[in-house]
Parts: C-alpha cells; sequence; structure tokens
C-alpha cells in the first residue's frame, strides 16, 4: 500500500510539472516591463514585454503554478493572466499615443494596431484588447474599422495591472463567450467573391488583418474593366553608390506592379508606362510624356523602386547612374515627378518603395508638398530599409509582393486608398502564423499620407 501510495504521488507530481511552463528570465522581464510601464517608460516596457514573450511565447489567461509542492501550491503574482504580447502591444500604443511627432505616431500606432489585430484574430478576443485597438484605429482615423469592432464578441482575459484606467474595458455580457470570433459565417456570391455576414447582418467584402488566403481560386482570371481616365508611371531602378543597398528586384518589381495594375485594378495597358535602370533626364521626359497625355480630373499612380534621398529640405529620386548619393545632379526632385500630374488637375497617388536611412533629422519622404491632390506612402518607415522575397517568378520587393497580393484581393478599379493602405500593411506585418506568404515583421509600411484627398479617395 505505501509503494502505490508513493506512485500515485510520484505520478501527480510529474502531471503536475507538465502544467507548469518554463521558468527562464520571463518572469525577471515582466517583472521590469510593469516597473517601465508604472514610470511612464514605455519604450522599456515594450522592449521588456517583448523579451518576456521570447522565453514564455503564449499570452495565457489561466493562472501560472509556481514551482513547488503539489499539496502547497503558490500562483505567480496572485493568479492574475500572463500578458506579454498585449502588453508589447498596449506599450506601442502608449508610445504612439504620446508622442507629438508625426512619423513616429502613426509608427507605433500600426505596430498597436496589427500586434492586437493579430492577438485577436488568433482567439485571444479580450474586452480590453478590443477597446486599445478600436482607440488606436480611431486615432489613425480609421473610423470604419473602429466601429466594426464595436460588436465583437469577447471570450479572453489579460492583465490590466500596466493598462490606465481610460484604456481599460468593462466586461460586456457577452465575456466569456467561447466563441473566439463574431458568430460570423462566410458565403461565396454568385461572381464567385467570398462575402462574410456578422452577428448584425453586416457584409464585409475585405477581411483585415492578415485573415486572406490565397484568392487566387476565388476570382477568375479575367482582367478588371478598364477605365480610359487611369494612367499609371512605374520605375524600377537597380543601381545604387553605396555597396551593398543595390535594389536587385528593382525590375522584377516594375513588371509586377504593372501586371498587377493591369489585371486587378482597370488600368488601360496603353496608359501605363514602364521605366528600368534609366537616369534622371529619361524620368523627367517620361513623365513629361504621359502628363502630355493625362486628361483634367484623371487618376495617376506613380510607383518608384530605387534610391532616393533628402538634400537641402527636398526629396530626390536617384537615376541609375548616380555615382555618390549626395550627387542632385544624377537625381529628379520628387516635386518634379509629381508636379506635371497634380497641375493637369488629376489625382496623384505616390508609391516609393526606397531605402530610408536617416540623415541627421532628415529621411527621404520628409518633404511635404502642399498643393494639388495627392496621397503619398512609404513601403518602410523612416530609418529602415526595403527587403525582399522570393516568389514563383523570383525575387520581388516585400512592398511590392504585397501591394500586388492586395490588389487581387481588391479586385476592383475603385480601391480606397486607406482601406488598401492598411491591408498592404496587414499582409506585410502578418496577421495569421499559419499563412506562410506573409512577410512577418521584417519591414513596416506607412499609411498614406493625404493632400486634399479624403481617406476613401479610390485609385
Amino acid at each position: 500500500m505505501k509503494t502505490q501510495r508513493k506512485l500515485r504521488i510520484l505520478i501527480a507530481v510529474t502531471l503536475a510539472a507538465f502544467t507548469i511552463p518554463a521558468f527562464g528570465d520571463w518572469q525577471a522581464d515582466y517583472q521590469r516591463a510593469l516597473k517601465a510601464a508604472s514610470e511612464n517608460d514605455w519604450a522599456t516596457a515594450r522592449e521588456s514585454f517583448l523579451s518576456a514573450a521570447k522565453d514564455r511565447t503564449p499570452d495565457a489567461q489561466e493562472s501560472t503554478r509556481l514551482p513547488g509542492p503539489v499539496s502547497e501550491p503558490r500562483m505567480w503574482r496572485n493568479g492574475v493572466p500572463y500578458s506579454p504580447n498585449f502588453g508589447a502591444a498596449y506599450a506601442a500604443y502608449r508610445i504612439g499615443k504620446d508622442t507629438a511627432d508625426a512619423d513616429t505616431k502613426q509608427q507605433y500606432l500600426m505596430l498597436a494596431a496589427a500586434e492586437l489585430k493579430g492577438l485577436i484574430d488568433g482567439g485571444q478576443v479580450s474586452p480590453d484588447s478590443v477597446k486599445v485597438l478600436e482607440k488606436t484605429y480611431t486615432l489613425l482615423g480609421d473610423k470604419t474599422s473602429a466601429e466594426g469592432l464595436k460588436s465583437m464578441a469577447t471570450n479572453f482575459r489579460v492583465d490590466t495591472s500596466f493598462v490606465d484606467r481610460a484604456d481599460q474595458a468593462t466586461p460586456s455580457a457577452n465575456s466569456g463567450n467561447s466563441n473566439s470570433g463574431n458568430g460570423s459565417t462566410t458565403t461565396t456570391t454568385d461572381t464567385g467573391a467570398k462575402v462574410t455576414t456578422g452577428r448584425n447582418g453586416g457584409r464585409i467584402i475585405n477581411v483585415k488583418a492578415g485573415t486572406h488566403t490565397d484568392l487566387s481560386n476565388v476570382f477568375g482570371s479575367e482582367p478588371v474593366a478598364t477605365v480610359e481616365t487611369k494612367f499609371a508611371l512605374i520605375i524600377g531602378n537597380t543601381k545604387s553608390p553605396e555597396p551593398g543597398t543595390e535594389i536587385a528586384f528593382a525590375a522584377n518589381d516594375a513588371a509586377l506592379i504593372n501586371a498587377a495594375l493591369t489585371t486587378y485594378a482597370g488600368y488601360p495597358a496603353e496608359n501605363v508606362s514602364v521605366l528600368t535602370d534609366v537616369t534622371a533626364t529619361q524620368i523627367r521626359d517620361a513623365v513629361n510624356a504621359l502628363a502630355a497625355r493625362v486628361p483634367a480630373k484623371a487618376t495617376i499612380v506613380i510607383y518608384f523602386t530605387g534610391q532616393a534621398n533628402h538634400l537641402g529640405g527636398q526629396d530626390y529620386l536617384a537615376g541609375n547612374d548616380i555615382e555618390f548619393s549626395t550627387d542632385s545632379s544624377k537625381m529628379i526632385e520628387k516635386r518634379a515627378v509629381i508636379q506635371p500630374f497634380l497641375a493637369k488637375g488629376a489625382n496623384v497617388f505616390f508609391f516609393a518603395q526606397c531605402n530610408r536611412p536617416f540623415t541627421g533629422t532628415d529621411y527621404f519622404g520628409r518633404e511635404r508638398l502642399q498643393q494639388g491632390t495627392l496621397s503619398e506612402t512609404y513601403a518602410t518607415i523612416p530609418g529602415s530599409i526595403v527587403t525582399s522575397v522570393f516568389r514563383e517568378t523570383g525575387q520581388v520587393g516585400l512592398y511590392s509582393d504585397a501591394f500586388a497580393r492586395t490588389l487581387r484581393e481588391f479586385y476592383t478599379n475603385q480601391i480606397p486608398i486607406t482601406e488598401f493602405c492598411w491591408n498592404v500593411f496587414y499582409a506585410m506585418r502578418g496577421g495569421t502564423s499559419s499563412n506562410s506568404s506573409r512577410g512577418g515583421s521584417t519591414q513596416t509600411p506607412s499609411l498614406p499620407i493625404l493632400t486634399n484627398l479624403g481617406p476613401t479617395s479610390p485609385f
């Protein structure tokens, strides 16, 4: 009998060990994050939360049992949830919310939105995550996404000890619901498009935050109907004066963007000019030639992949013959590429896939054009470089890849600019770990900077 009793105790202790997470530095990192948060040092808090997540990755709403005798169970922090990933996202929200610098604000709010939506898409739908995400979308001016969260069912608890009272949510009546989503169902329309219908009967055509999968089997291969007033100028320059910073995939990107615009976005092939490995003079000639054809109230997409710089208060695009990074004689001013189309009364949508290193406090994209109807979007945030992925057709830019895939998902000749850029952002950041086509967190693009255009302005 004594032997059997000892055996049962041994089995119980062994099983209990499997319920206890591996203990490394995550406790110290988490405690450091809490201390930093209490001091409003959100940069350190975010770094420490991320460190804790590396040692013990998943957030957990259950109490964490500490090592010790089975007969005397001890709970970490008196049984509160373990929430390093939520904590890191909340810290990004606080950094973005509290900063005065517009670029930093957008960068961190977008990071917060991606990470919070990733947790929610993974089934961790806490009322606090939903509320903070709603406030994040509101600060970013994305009222549609913020409104879409209001009826979301919740099913998860997070640690709110570091969350400001104004950002905490009162658990709703449906808190604790075992459903991980919002009770939505997906059907297929007569046209072949998948449509998601929520509890409230709403229809959502484009689902955000990386929930898209390969849609090649949803839409046919027929090109979208063309619009004669849509034009595009696509430039892909490979060379760089700095060894190791060449954009080897620029020509591939130019071909990819050309195919995507003409197939999925309604741009007539004869209205698209594609340039690869060209000088600044050749860019200027192409701009003037295309601008001469553009009618009033037209739509023009300018997509540039190559080297760029900010010199003397102006942004420049480099020609392929540039010999050193500050040689403006081998560059063309950004405004000289955009202004001829604005002068025709066109709506200009400028996309730049360029490295954006800091030179002091300057970086490419710092110049703001204040006249005309213009949208400016950048493939990476200031201080960062562009990266690439390999697809069936070869090496392409991570941003170009997401851009083309998102055009295919929208499959329309009337694409709302801000919604489109959000989808590109989520496609690059990744919303679901199961979708290998996503780019992870290696590159973060910007949202559009709009001048005299609204967030739903189509291109």
